[in-house]
């Protein structure tokens, strides 16, 4: 008799992308996010290989890897949850399911990107003048974006030079992160840290997702663009969207188009506009000439997040 190979197997699955928490609350699975026996940037769960129900199997949700610190089982999440369901195939299912199709299709490409993304070595949580001075120029509070977006900053770093680092998140995943530099007259703006640097390339992802409800989100081009709109706002790094992007917004029931008043943002709006009309509800906000929306008042930015 033939075995059969399973193709599911450990290296065609992006574990390091998938939600646990998520694939255990669709599964009912109970589990602990705190307690004397949960670690910081842990879970405790029941162990399905000794049967210890006091939640001391670990899950870890920065990698794939579970412990258990009754009987020391060690392995990753598609071992645990296959002993947890009896069934290897099925776990590998859900578990492939569970990754975002975006990183499906990075998984599939044969494009080089890194495991993990490494951040300039005189990256610091503590902003300097510069910093202060460059965000409340721009409307911002930086005390508050620094809590919501984990932000980061360096100064005359050799490679770098002095600028915010915005990270862009999944989960608990550094996928990449792109950078304003916040001296006068600089010779690049905004740069992004390169694709084969990335755990995901910057024109492959969305910025801001993680602070959307998952029905409705605002487009934007720019990142301050994003930032002015709020929390459901989400940036494309541009106004020509690739296709790993419109897939990602093809999730979303609703999709408000809000690009800058020019030739490029209109016709941007036109274009994406017409490739998300089969799958979901789009409202396009033409903004009057020179308009972009991180010079929008209060008032006006109330107006477009309830169009």
């Amino acid at each position: 008799m033939k075995k059969k190979k399973f193709k599911g197997s450990r290296n065609q699955i992006a574990l390091e992308q998938v939600n646990i928490i998520e694939v255990l609350d669709n599964l009912g699975i109970r589990y602990r996010t705190s307690g004397k026996d949960v670690s910081s940037d842990w879970i405790g769960t029941s162990c399905p290989f000794c049967g210890d129900n006091q939640y001391h199997l670990g899950l870890c949700l920065k990698s794939p890897v579970f412990s258990c610190w009754k009987c020391g089982t060690v392995g990753n999440i598609l071992k645990y949850l296959a002993a947890e369901l009896k069934s290897f195939s099925k776990a590998a299912k859900i578990l492939e399911c569970s990754v975002p199709r975006e990183m499906r299709l990075y998984v599939s490409s044969e494009k080089e990107r890194a495991v993990e993304v490494v951040l300039p070595k005189t990256a610091t949580y503590k902003p300097r003048k510069e910093h202060i001075e460059f965000i409340k120029s721009r409307r911002f509070d930086l005390d508050e974006l620094s809590d919501k977006l984990n932000l980061m900053f360096t100064f005359e770093d050799p490679d770098w030079g002095t600028r915010i680092i915005f990270p862009i998140m999944r989960g608990y995943k550094l996928l990449t992160f792109t950078s304003v530099d916040v001296m006068p007259d600089p010779d690049i703006k905004y740069r992004h840290l390169k694709d084969e640097l990335s755990v995901l390339g910057i024109k492959e992802t969305l910025f801001g997702l993680d602070r959307t409800n998952k029905k409705i989100c605002i487009l934007t081009e720019g990142l301050f663009d994003c930032l002015r709109l709020g929390d459901g706002a989400i940036a494309s790094f541009g106004t020509k969207l690739t296709d790993s992007q419109i897939m990602i917004l093809s999730k979303f029931q609703r999709v408000i188009v809000c690009m800058d008043g020019d030739e490029a943002g209109r016709e941007g709006a036109k274009v994406v506009s017409a490739k998300l009309a089969p799958f979901c509800d789009v409202t396009v906000i033409d903004l009057p000439d020179g308009i972009d929306p991180d010079t929008l008042s209060e008032s006006e930015v109330e107006e477009i997040r309830n169009a």
